[in-house]
């Protein structure tokens, strides 16, 4: 095919899932005020690991870029969750669909990070034993974890290891 035909099937194929579109009839799902708060919650937790943060040498934040408003993902996830509720999902697995799509659109190294410390948010974790179990570098875990710490998702502290002499970061999950 040419290029002139296949502007024209694109063209004719857009016309004809208009016209299905216009002919399917439906009622949009009433959500309750507990789904609409998962949905805020999921939006603020998918908006701020997406964030970008800017640190200086010290490791002290210079700038956080936000790759796009809460009011525009919240709408989008909306969106998603009532087509999974029409479509017949139930509110578990509409909300598991969304949850995936949110995880796909984070940092994968921030995600790795993120869940290594919800799965293990039993205490403080060195930056060794995160960067042992993300099987990722001791630098790059320590970059990302500033990051999160710059956002508030994680907690920091510098502690005096005895047995080593010397002063080791540990890591808290923030709830």
């Amino acid at each position: 095919l040419n290029q002139s035909e296949m502007v024209l099937m694109r063209d004719d194929l857009r016309h004809q899932v208009k016209m299905f579109e216009q002919r399917i009839e439906y009622e949009e799902p009433e959500l309750s005020s507990q789904e609409r708060q998962n949905l805020k919650i999921l939006t603020e937790q998918t908006r701020r690991l997406r964030t970008t943060v800017q640190l200086d040498r010290q490791k002290e934040m210079r700038n956080l870029v936000y790759p796009e408003g809460a009011g525009r993902i919240y709408k989008q996830l909306l969106k998603l969750y009532k087509a999974y509720k029409l479509i017949g999902l139930t509110e578990e697995e509409a909300f598991k669909g969304l949850k995936k799509v949110c995880v796909d659109t984070i940092n994968p190294v921030r995600m790795r990070i993120y869940t290594e410390l919800i799965n293990h948010n039993d205490g403080w974790q060195t930056t060794s034993h995160i960067a042992r179990n993300c099987k990722m570098g001791k630098g790059q875990t320590k970059a990302e974890l500033y990051s999160l710490f710059a956002m508030d998702v994680v907690d920091y502290e510098e502690k005096y290891d005895d047995l080593q002499r010397r002063m080791i970061d540990q890591w808290l999950l923030v709830n």
